[in-house]
């Protein structure tokens, strides 16, 4: 298996998990306010992973200082983008909320070409726009944009600058240290807001809270790896399954049926998904048959 592949793959599976960890701080951002929820997020996802990487690594749980930058901007980026996605899925539907923050992929592919020097073939540019036209069907932009579509638009730019993040952040840094960091950090941001809208959870909330830290650990890991195969362009389409779990996990949870729009966009997104899985695999064979004619006397 490639090492484009083996990203994609593990790409694939964090984003499908990433709508069980939204539904679970749905429910949470009925009774609290989804900064508080955000700060409960990282805070629990923290006290998870932090002991682990101690065990695993000792004292180095943390990237080095003079890799930390890109590790700290990334960790703004999706602070500011999970905090905003919460507002939004308070108000608005899971589909419709994961449908419109997928500007992201798009801003990243845009922002990797420039910032990244990433090689953008025509086979990425046509599966970002599939994607991104499959996200649009289901969103069904009309005259009247709600508030929580317009936080889901943020979160969707916002995520874009951390795709690119990540891969900047990735490339020497192993996995675990980039968690550790990301929780450790991102609590440290958000304990002043998490104190000005702190309310007593009960103790099923205590349940849901540490379901929502401990899916956020695996979502993040997986994709966090992902980017230690495969480059920012090449996995950016991928995050467009995620709208596929959201339609799920929103049904399942909360009754959310989804409309005829909402199968045909997802249809769209999926084929997306796999365009830029048949490019990859054809580019990880062109490069071995090009090896093996250079090995050749």
């Amino acid at each position: 298996m490639s090492d484009q592949l083996k990203g994609i793959i593990l790409m694939a599976l964090g984003c499908l998990s990433i709508p069980a960890v939204d539904s679970f701080a749905k429910v949470l951002s009925a009774d609290f306010s989804p900064v508080f929820v955000s700060f409960l997020r990282y805070l629990t996802a923290a006290a998870i992973v932090t002991p682990f990487a101690f065990a695993v690594s000792g004292k180095k749980i943390i990237p080095a200082k003079n890799r930390l930058i890109p590790h700290i901007m990334r960790t703004v980026f999706i602070i500011g983008a999970m905090t905003s996605y919460y507002v939004a899925i308070s108000t608005i539907e899971l589909a419709t909320a994961v449908a419109c923050f997928f500007i992201g992929p798009i801003i990243a592919t845009i922002l990797s070409a420039f910032i990244l020097k990433e090689r953008l073939t025509w086979i990425k540019i046509v599966s970002l726009v599939v994607g991104f036209a499959g996200a649009l069907v289901v969103a069904r932009p009309s005259g009247a944009v709600e508030p929580g579509i317009l936080f889901a638009l943020l979160t969707g730019l916002l995520f874009g600058f951390y795709l690119v993040a990540t891969r900047m952040a990735s490339g020497e840094t192993p996995p675990l240290q980039s968690l550790t960091f990301q929780n450790l950090f991102g609590a440290a941001l958000l304990v002043v807001p998490g104190i000005l809208f702190f309310s007593m959870p009960s103790s099923d909330h205590l349940l849901l809270i540490f379901a929502m830290g401990l899916g956020s650990c695996i979502s993040h890991a997986l994709s966090i790896t992902a980017f230690r195969y495969a480059d920012a362009s090449t996995l950016s389409p991928i995050v467009y399954a995620e709208l596929v779990g959201a339609v799920l996990f929103g049904y399942v949870f909360f009754g959310e049926v989804p409309s005829t729009s909402v199968w045909i966009g997802a249809a769209l997104i999926v084929s997306a998904g796999f365009l830029v899985m048949f490019s990859s695999s054809k580019s990880a064979v062109s490069k071995n048959l090009t090896v093996l004619k250079q090995d050749q006397p």
